[in-house]
This record gives C-alpha cells, sequence and structure tokens, in this order.
C-alpha cells in the first residue's frame, strides 16, 4: 500500500484483524462494483464482505461491528448494500462521499417465522427468490409482496428504499415490525446492536414473537436514513386467499383522467385494496417488442409515431392499461369484480378478469395455435378473414407478459421484466435476456419516481411534465403509474439509451435531471433518490414551515454511515 491511497491506514488496519482478512475487495475485483447502468462519477475504492460466524445472534454480528469501529478510527464512511441490483437507481453506486462499501448479500438468514402472527425475519442478503421458496417449503400458506426487481434482489434492501410491490401488503415499509441496528455512537462509545422495538422480537421464555410494542415503535428510523446498519428486519406477511381474480382495463387517454378519480374512490371503500397499476402506450410498447425496432426505425430515435401506431393496432394496445387484483373469500372477490365492473362500465370501459382456471385455458389455446399443426393452419386462416383476430393472436403472444404479471400480483417473482431494460441495447438477444445483469456497461436506464395525490388534474399534470421533457431530449415517456392507498400514486419513469452512444446518455442524464427539477417545482417530489439524483438540492423545492427532525448527530455523530445519503432533503443543510 502506499501513502497516496487515502483508505491504505484504514486497509492497513483491516488486514491486522484476523476477522475481516480475507474480506476485502479491491483493485481488479472491484469491477462489478463498479458497474451501472447510467454514467456514474462516484467511483468505489474499496468493498468488505464480511461472513457471518455464526447463527448465533450472540456472535454472528461482530465481524461488522469491528469493521465500523475501525471505520470510526480512521473516519472511513462506508456505504452498506444488501444486494446490489438497485438497477436503474445507482446499482451499487453510493450516494455522497462513501468509496467504501459494506457488502452484506453473505447474511442471508431467514429466521423467526411465525404462522399465528404471520411475520418473519430476514437479513439483508435474503432475495425474493428465497423468502418466495421458504415460505412455499413451510407449509405455502402465506404470501410475500413481490416487485418487478429481479428474484436476486434484496427484500430487505428494497423495503429499506420505501419500495413497492403488487399484492395488498404493496407499501413493504408499512409492514416493518422491527430491526436490528448496528448503531455507531461517537468516538467514546462502541458501535452497539439495538432492537427497534419490541414487536416482531422473540420471547425464547414463553416461545413465541412479541406482537405489541410497550414503548416507540423505532423501526421507520431505517427507512432511507443513514444513522446506522440494519442487520435484520422482521416483515408481515400475507395469508394465501381463498379466491385471488386479476384484472386489467384498457382506458383510452379521454377515460384515463375519469379513471383516476374512480380508482381513488373505490380504494378509500375498500372495493380495491391492493396497489394498482397504470402503464402508459409506450410502456406497453416496450413490453410487446422487448427491443428498440432500429432497423425499421432507420437508427432513428425516439419511436417514431409510424412504428407507435402499427405496433398499437397490431398488438391492440390501449393508451392506459390499467392491472390490479381482489384477494379474499370468494364472496368478497366476487363483490369487488361487480362493483368494478358495474363503475368501470360507466366510463365506457370494460374489465377483463382472469383466474388461474381462465389463464390456464388461455394456455392452452396459445399452445394449441402455436404448436399444433391445426391450430396454426388456424391461425393463418383466420387472420386473413378478420383484422380484430389477428390482432387476438398477436395479444396471445403477449401471454408471456401476461403470466409473469399475474403470477407476480400472487407474490412469486420473476427474472421476466428485466427483458425491457435492454431497450435501447443494441446487442442482447431478447430471449437471453432474463438471464442477464443489464449493469453490462453497455446497457443504459435510469428511473425517476415522482410522487403525486391521486388527482385526475395532479396526475394529467405531471404526465404532461414528462412526455414534455423525454419529447425534447429525444426518449421515449414510457411510464407507469402505481396506486400505492387511497392518497397517493407515483410515477415511474424509465428513460433507456444506449451507453456506448455518449451523446445519447448526456441526454438522457440531462433529461432524467429536467424531470425531476420540473416534478419538484410543481411539487411532485420523489419517493426515492438515486444516485444520480441525490446530487440535485432537493431541500430548495421542498416547501416546509419547520426543519426536519435529524438524529444523525445522535446516533452517528462521527459520520460514519453513508455519508451523504438522503441528505439534500433537510433545509438546514
Amino acid at each position: 500500500m502506499t501513502s497516496s491511497n487515502p483508505y491504505a491506514e484504514f486497509i492497513q488496519a483491516l488486514l491486522q484483524n484476523t476477522l475481516v482478512t480475507d474480506e476485502i475487495i479491491n483493485g481488479q475485483e472491484l469491477h462489478n462494483y463498479n458497474q451501472n447502468t447510467f454514467s456514474s462519477k462516484q467511483v468505489i475504492a474499496l468493498v468488505i464482505k464480511p461472513i457471518p460466524l455464526s447463527v448465533d445472534a450472540n456472535i454472528r454480528y461482530i465481524k461488522i461491528l469491528s469493521i465500523i469501529e475501525c471505520a470510526k478510527e480512521h473516519k472511513v464512511s462506508l456505504y452498506p448494500i444488501s444486494k446490489g441490483k438497485n438497477w436503474g437507481y445507482g446499482s451499487m453506486a453510493p450516494m455522497g462521499d462513501s468509496n467504501v462499501i459494506l457488502d452484506l448479500s453473505n447474511f442471508s438468514l431467514i429466521q423467526n417465522f411465525d404462522e399465528v402472527t404471520h411475520q418473519v425475519m430476514v437479513e439483508p442478503g435474503v432475495s425474493q427468490q428465497q423468502l418466495y421458496e421458504f415460505l412455499k417449503e413451510n407449509g405455502d400458506k402465506y404470501i410475500m409482496d413481490a416487485t418487478g426487481a429481479p428474484v436476486e434482489s434484496s427484500i430487505m434492501g428494497n423495503t429499506l428504499e420505501c419500495g413497492f410491490g403488487h399484492s395488498t401488503i404493496a407499501e413493504r415499509s408499512k409492514n416493518v415490525l422491527n430491526c436490528t441496528f448496528a448503531v455507531p455512537w461517537g468516538e467514546n462509545k462502541r458501535t452497539q446492536l439495538l432492537s427497534s422495538g419490541l414487536i416482531g422480537t422473540r420471547d425464547h421464555q414463553h416461545q413465541f414473537n412479541r406482537i405489541m410494542n410497550l414503548g416507540p415503535d423505532a423501526s421507520g428510523l431505517a427507512l432511507q436514513s443513514n444513522y446506522f446498519v440494519t442487520l435484520t428486519m422482521t416483515i408481515a406477511l400475507k395469508l394465501k386467499p381463498e379466491a385471488f381474480c386479476a384484472y386489467f382495463i384498457d382506458l383510452t387517454d379521454k377515460q384515463f383522467p375519469e379513471y383516476i378519480e374512480l380508482a381513488r374512490e373505490l380504494r378509500s371503500l375498500g372495493v380495491v385494496h391492493s396497489a394498482s397499476h397504470i402503464g402508459n402506450k409506450h410502456k406497453a410498447i416496450q413490453m410487446a417488442l422487448k427491443k428498440y425496432p432500429y432497423k425499421e426505425a432507420n437508427n432513428i430515435t425516439p419511436l417514431p409515431q409510424f412504428i407507435v401506431d402499427r405496433v398499437s393496432k397490431e398488438y391492440g394496445l390501449a393508451d392506459w392499461t390499467v392491472s390490479g387484483a381482489f384477494y379474499g373469500t370468494e364472496e368478497r372477490v366476487s363483490a369487488d369484480k361487480a362493483v368494478l365492473k358495474k363503475r368501470v362500465a360507466a366510463l365506457g370501459a370494460k374489465p377483463m378478469f382472469i383466474d388461474d382456471a381462465k389463464l390456464q385455458s388461455i394456455i392452452g389455446l396459445s399452445s394449441f395455435l402455436k404448436k399444433n399443426t391445426i391450430g396454426k393452419a388456424l391461425v393463418r386462416l383466420l387472420s386473413k378473414v378478420s383484422n380484430s383476430l389477428e390482432v387476438q393472436f398477436n395479444k396471445l403472444n403477449m401471454l408471456e407478459d401476461l403470466g409473469a404479471l399475474y403470477h407476480l400480483k400472487k407474490g412469486k417473482p420473476t427474472n421476466h421484466f428485466i427483458k425491457t431494460t435492454f431497450w435501447r441495447t443494441r446487442d442482447v438477444v431478447t430471449k437471453e435476456a432474463e438471464n442477464l445483469d443489464p449493469n453490462d456497461g453497455k446497457t443504459g436506464f435510469i428511473w425517476i419516481a415522482p410522487c403525486t395525490p391521486i388527482s385526475a388534474d395532479r396526475v394529467s399534470l405531471l404526465v404532461s411534465i414528462v412526455n414534455r421533457a423525454t419529447n425534447s431530449f429525444k426518449f421515449e415517456p414510457a411510464m407507469s403509474i402505481t396506486l400505492l392507498n387511497e392518497r397517493a400514486a407515483e410515477c415511474v419513469i424509465s428513460i433507456s439509451f444506449d451507453r456506448t452512444n455518449t451523446e445519447e446518455e448526456m441526454r438522457a442524464m440531462k433529461c432524467h435531471q429536467k424531470i425531476l427539477e420540473e416534478s419538484a417545482k410543481s411539487g411532485y417530489y420523489v419517493y426515492r433518490l438515486s444516485s444520480e439524483s441525490s446530487k440535485t438540492n432537493l431541500s430548495s423545492y421542498l416547501e416546509q414551515q419547520h426543519e426536519r427532525l435529524d438524529l444523525k448527530q445522535v446516533f452517528d455523530p462521527c459520520n460514519i454511515i453513508a455519508s451523504g445519503k438522503y441528505r439534500n432533503i433537510y433545509v438546514s443543510e
């Protein structure tokens, strides 16, 4: 090591610590950690990837405590990551000035599963797939809330960023019962393991999980904060419903604002009680084609209108498509379906309902028409007779998308939606995309997610801001709007680009910044930050009567954990 390396003394101290000698990653091995899906000036200088010592909680996290103490001594900021699948928001790139990654992916224990109180404890390295399989193997009575993120993405990492899924849980952060924190404290006090409260912890003497708190619940302090390192999280699960039915609604641009008002009312009344997603036509086109049609478009971007029109007609794509699901007893689901059908009919639209039986029928029909000789001949014949039938056949070709979305709403994670991240990547074979990592240095996409009240006027204004910005910088306005609860909707905009085209990448970053600023000026704040958006001083846009409560000086006065993370939302800084 040379003295010119600012981390030399820190690394030397770690090497002298027999606990973590073999768990330091630097040099060429850092390549994967420094990759991103958009331009990032943040260079990761060092990664520490500790391995648990034991299942015993008393000694399991000793290495992590030791690493934090060493960082305090040498004034080095650590940036904890769970699985590093934060694609579109920065991957493994830190926010702020942290250049040392604390990779917690080896901590992948699932414990304290309780069928009575329907809860389970997970560590940072527990993936969506791991928890899904665990629940299947332990009675298959409960479902987890799945997101469209890859199957190997972290449950805890997404929850700490206030991520959301597709079930009745939807807002994952609202279902956190307990956390275990590694609190750094100051120079004169050693790093300490603390629980956020009583609920969700184990009463070993009486052999059950505690179900109520006595005193303050500090679980929320873990969300989007840089006060400490979260090592365990106890989350609530949902009992598998007796009946399940997904619904899909096609809307015109004219019907869209009317539906927004109706959706708020139905959610408030409890008719709709799960997350409802509304994707625009460009989102549907990317699902249908998977890859940008460069040849047909003569290498012109964004997608020419004649291709938008052709694909829309060929696949019968609406301006907006709603997807959601009903959960509960047979009677409850039947009643909710009837209300939705009646109320949507008043808008001139018609919901399509799909349950397990109907999905199997569609799969059977699709298989017959695609693989059977008679079926193929029938398709050719009927396609010549009726354009509408040809559209229906084309829609059957999107069955894989429908099936993945259907099962996602039932809590089954999937890699299927990774395919759309390669939209503008030129040399990726679509069939292989589901098994590829978009963090390849060639694939470009960045996400931004401003929030709005569920109001036709407010949602429409946000959509217009996105459309103007993407059109100005020559990108497709692919967006999906999720109604998280009876009050809030968030809009995820995906800006896709070819990272091998430097000029295109520069425009993408400017487009991202434009949407961020224009949204903030109109009162739309993002629900989470990326490593890019965290560089913007959002406090200048957030009108607040009082300064926000900031506990950084209480828990981490030495500024050891994730220096700079979410600091731009505080007016005082």
